[in-house]
């Protein structure tokens, strides 16, 4: 039951929230961190304000809207995407 309950949270928060990672940015230096979120641009704003509550700087930020659709003989249902990805470092 409990490792149930873990992997319905995790698939909630991947499904519908936003992940940050440590990374090297551009100029090879540590303190970097890569946001991507799933929703909308706001997920990966509120991200970002909670990573670096006294602000950031952001050296990329790429959205990537879509279509995905299921098809079946007996209907269908067609729902948008959205992922985004940013990459930021605090100031």
């Amino acid at each position: 039951m409990k490792a149930s309950v873990i992997f319905f949270a995790t698939g909630l928060l991947l499904a519908c929230g936003s992940s940050a990672t440590k990374i090297n940015g551009p100029d090879g230096e540590p303190g970097w961190f890569a946001i991507t979120c799933r929703r909308s641009r706001a997920n990966c704003l509120e991200k970002a304000g909670e990573v670096c509550p006294h602000g950031y700087r952001t050296s990329s930020a790429v959205d990537h809207d879509g279509m995905y659709a299921q098809v079946s003989q007996s209907g269908g249902t067609a729902y948008t995407t959205y992922n985004g990805e940013m990459m930021i470092k605090c100031e």
